[in-house]
């Protein structure tokens, strides 16, 4: 089963209790950060998910299956994706151990993040969220509380 840019929004919008139509800005955003960014520094890493990178395919000969017949198949440049440990180790049904991020401190504010799964994996915490408690700001379900109207802040842009 392929899981479409629809279904990801609408699990995303689900989870922070986010409207559908903020988070498909929020999800297009961060697609488009990635495109851009891959076109301009050839390399995004992303801890605890893989990395991606542009590599440049030199131009060769290549033949039609069908035919047998030679053609030149030009030099192009490619994404290629390697998953990082954690996620090889959630496919493989493994009991997966996350690694902290680096840079957590730069979203001590941030009322929007991880699911309850995420929260309960060792090394990553929600108290970070900025509540000088330390309590973690998940409610019950497993969300996070949202300012008025679902938009963190009580915004509504």
């Amino acid at each position: 089963m392929t899981v479409t840019k629809k279904e990801i929004i609408e699990i995303v919008a689900e989870r922070t209790k986010q409207r559908k139509n903020h988070t498909k800005v929020i999800i297009e955003c961060v697609f488009d950060v990635f495109i851009e960014t891959l076109a301009r520094e050839r390399r995004i890493e992303v801890r605890n998910f893989g990395v991606f990178r542009v590599k440049k395919t030199p131009a060769r000969i290549g033949r039609n299956p069908v035919t047998k017949e030679s053609a030149d198949v030009p030099a192009r440049n490619i994404v290629q994706f390697k998953a990082g440990k954690y996620m090889k180790d959630v496919v493989a049904g493994l009991d997966p151990v996350r690694e902290p991020e680096d840079n957590d401190s730069d979203y001590e504010d941030s009322s929007v993040g991880v699911s309850q799964a995420s929260a309960d994996r060792p090394g990553f915490s929600t108290s970070q969220s900025g509540n000088p408690s330390g309590a973690s700001p998940m409610d019950s379900s497993g969300s996070y509380e949202m300012g008025q109207r679902g938009f963190p802040g009580g915004r509504d842009e």
